[in-house]
């Protein structure tokens, strides 16, 4: 009696487990993986920074100003720092 008892708390952790996994997996999906997402929209566009922050957006482009900078010219940012030398020639676009 004792061994169904422990296989089945084993049984339900499992499923609260996948559960809790799935509903991470969902909200990370609501955001379409835009790193940026929780960051406002630019007041105006071309932004002009005063440091360096590199991001790489979907479209293969490292914006030098951050995600504002990406948002003015209407990518999706998919990694911070800058895109991969293989992008197919694109080159960073000052803001």
């Amino acid at each position: 009696m004792m061994a169904s008892f422990s296989s089945f708390s084993v049984r339900i952790t499992l499923l609260v487990l996948v559960f809790c996994l799935i509903g991470l997996q969902a909200a990370d999906g609501q955001t379409g993986g835009d790193i940026c997402a929780g960051v406002p929209d630019p007041f105006a566009c071309p932004i002009n920074c005063f440091q360096e922050d590199l991001v790489c957006g979907a479209n293969g482009v490292t914006y030098s100003c951050g995600c504002e900078d990406a948002a003015c010219n209407g990518a999706r940012v998919v990694k911070r720092g800058a895109c991969d030398a293989g992008n197919a020639g694109s080159d960073s676009v000052r803001g």
